[in-house]
C-alpha cells in the first residue's frame, strides 16, 4: 500500500473535515491531518489494528492526544453497475 497526504486547503478536504468534526461532536481543530492510503497490489487490505498511541514518548500523543474516533472514507473508480 502507498501512503500520501492530502492538501487540506481545497474545498473538498475542508468539507470532509467539517463533516467529520460534526459527526464526532468535536471542533475541527481537534482532528488529525487527513491521510491517504492507496491499496495498489493484489492482496492489499485494511487490517485490524488499534488506533491509540501505546508509547508515552510518541510526540503525536502530546500533539493530538489519544484518538476517540476514526473515520474511514473509501474512494473508488469502480462503476456503480459493477459494485462500486
Amino acid at each position: 500500500r502507498e501512503r500520501g497526504s492530502i492538501s487540506e486547503t481545497g474545498a473538498a478536504a475542508k468539507l470532509l473535515r467539517v463533516n467529520m468534526a460534526a459527526a464526532v461532536g468535536l471542533p475541527e481543530g481537534h482532528l488529525e491531518p487527513l491521510r491517504l492510503v492507496q491499496y495498489t497490489r493484489p492482496g492489499d487490505r485494511f487490517e485490524s489494528h488499534v488506533d491509540w498511541i501505546p508509547d508515552e514518548s510518541d510526540s503525536d500523543l502530546q500533539t493530538f492526544g489519544q484518538r476517540v474516533a476514526t473515520a474511514l472514507v473509501y474512494l473508488t473508480d469502480v462503476p456503480h453497475s459493477s459494485g462500486g
